[in-house]
């Protein structure tokens, strides 16, 4: 039975999620937290003060007051992998009080409820301090009782470290995407169907072509183009909703508008 050795599967992550949305998560945290530069170039942190990556577990760069990208053992002694999102309610030095979390929570709960069937394919599960495991139970709202010092709730996936996929991590990574981007914006940046002069075209390889629907503040040409990847090529987000409805997008919710690409 093989190990996990999480500082070689976060560097692999890294180096693989550029042809991937996931991979300009930095970007996207830098438009959504109107920061003056890029915080970074990859997901997770190896070295220096942006390390993000510990023998056991990591998450993304950034996320420790986020819904947090995050890989880890899991409690399995290496056996086990788990890979999606989570809040993680350990205060320390970067989060000194859970209260950050709190509306971001219910924001996770609101997606979830809008969009029931979205992750039906993962499960969710929760630590209460390092000992107890609950779970696994199917995607749902986060109880207020759950939100206390010292919990972890994880929505993901937990797979024998021998069946270990970067690339399909990297997808679920994608599919989390539009959660992430649903928390981190506060409600504003979600998906709604809106037309354009000629929607985008997708051929082998997933390219893209002209129109992009957005709204302000500006989104760059990566921005939109690693959203549309995610809505429409990785099982496309409100197929199963609207079969026949618009291409769907991005928007924030007012002053919706049309840019070239």
């Amino acid at each position: 039975m093989k190990e996990s050795n999480l500082p070689a599967i976060a560097a692999e992550l890294n180096k693989r999620a550029k042809g991937h949305p996931i991979g300009e998560l930095q970007e996207i945290r830098k438009k959504l937290k109107k920061l003056h530069r890029r915080p970074g170039n990859d997901i997770f942190g190896l070295q220096g003060r942006s390390k993000t990556v510990f023998p056991k577990w990591a998450f993304h760069y950034g996320g420790r007051t986020e819904l947090q990208f995050n890989i880890g053992e899991d409690g399995s002694d290496g056996a086990m992998l788990r890979h999606g999102v989570a809040f993680s309610f350990a205060p320390n030095q970067t989060l000194p009080k859970i209260d950050v979390l709190e509306p971001k929570v219910r924001l996770f709960n609101d997606f979830l409820q809008l969009y029931p069937e979205k992750y039906a394919t993962m499960r969710m599960w929760h630590w209460v301090g390092d000992k107890t495991r609950v779970g696994d139970y199917m995607p749902s709202p986060i109880p207020p009782e759950r939100v206390k010092k010292g919990v972890f709730v994880f929505l993901g996936k937990l797979l024998p470290i021998d069946q270990l996929n970067c690339d399909s991590i990297l997808n679920d990574f994608d599919e989390l995407l539009p959660l992430y981007l649903y928390v981190e914006s506060g409600g504003k940046l979600q998906p709604i169907s809106l037309p354009t002069e000629k929607a985008f075209s997708f051929r082998p390889g997933c390219s893209v072509k002209t129109k992009a629907t957005v709204a302000a503040p500006k989104l760059s040409r990566v921005f939109l183009t690693s959203l549309y990847v995610t809505m429409r090529c990785r099982r496309p987000f409100m197929s199963s909703l609207h079969p026949n409805s618009a291409p769907t997008t991005w928007a924030l919710n007012s002053q919706a508008a049309s840019v070239r690409a």
